[in-house]
């Protein structure tokens, strides 16, 4: 067995580019390098190791709806989508609103500001969900930074060894100190809840309705209503007097006779008088 190290000698060199290859190559079918990679890690740890260092690390910070402001009390959700698995991604919180940052939904851990998202062995970005929770109105910002390893970040090392003016081996190796931070950020507001004033209503005036008077309504006599209103009133007339309210008395209608034959006595005798004599 062969210690892997990058300052040794030379076979501890070779062992740690092997190693290298393993996880960075597939070894071709049959060769030493396969049996090598298959006695020093299996599968899963070779699939673990490589989701370590994606050859495009990603960090995406983002709120939903982005520009919309939240209530105190509610809750807003930072979503936080990475191919970084079991390294540190610094979470960094400001901001005038007063909040409590949690892991709500996905494989994740926070702790004193640090995310980390454990591997799975595959080398597919997962999306983890933060929470915060605001008690006082005004804004949270959150930073996600992270310095990972990548395989774009290849340091080659050389052998200070020259035989014939040529370098005895040449081999490659991930530097820690060559690692590009990854970053983003989002931003969510808390406004404070409004205050409602009640209303009271002003009141309403009665409403008077006005008294409606029917029409009077004049009904028309037929023509034997006004023949029996003739005839009683003519007998009417015949037994009352309009002047006196009252019937004849005997003794009225015994003068009135006497006084038509009396005239008719005057007539007569006038008339005789008025006879021409004969000569």
């Amino acid at each position: 067995m062969t210690t892997a190290v990058a300052n040794e000698d030379s076979n501890k060199r070779m062992a740690l580019q092997s190693l290298i290859w393993c996880v960075s190559d597939t070894p071709p079918a049959g060769s030493d390098l396969l049996a090598t990679c298959a006695r020093s890690m299996d599968a899963a740890e070779q699939a673990r190791i490589l989701a370590l260092v994606p050859e495009n690390p990603t960090i995406t910070l983002a709120f939903s709806p982005g520009g919309a402001t939240l209530a105190v009390g509610d809750t807003a959700k930072f979503t936080l989508t990475t191919n970084l698995f079991g390294q540190p991604i610094d979470i960094t919180k400001t901001g005038t609103a007063t909040t409590t940052l949690t892991v709500c939904e996905g494989a994740a851990t926070l702790t004193d500001g640090t995310l980390t998202v454990p591997s799975s062995g595959s080398t597919a970005a997962r999306t983890i969900t933060l929470c915060a929770e605001a008690t006082a109105a005004g804004t949270i910002a959150l930073v996600a930074e992270a310095e990972p390893a990548s395989t774009t970040h290849i340091g080659w090392n050389q052998s200070p060894t020259v035989v014939d003016d040529k370098a005895c081996q040449v081999f490659a190796a991930f530097y820690t100190d060559q690692q590009a931070a990854v970053r983003s950020s989002a931003t969510a507001t808390f406004a404070a809840a409004p205050v409602v004033t009640p209303t009271t209503p002003a009141p309403t005036a009665p409403t008077t309705t006005a008294p409606t008077t029917p029409a009077p309504t004049t009904q028309q006599p037929t023509d034997e209503e006004d023949d029996d209103t003739t005839e009683e009133t003519s007998e009417s007339d015949d037994e009352t007097l309009p002047d006196t309210g009252g019937p004849l008395s005997p003794l009225l209608l015994a003068l009135a006779g006497s006084l038509i034959v009396a005239g008719a006595g005057i007539a007569f005798a006038a008339n005789r008088t008025r006879t021409p004599r004969k000569h």
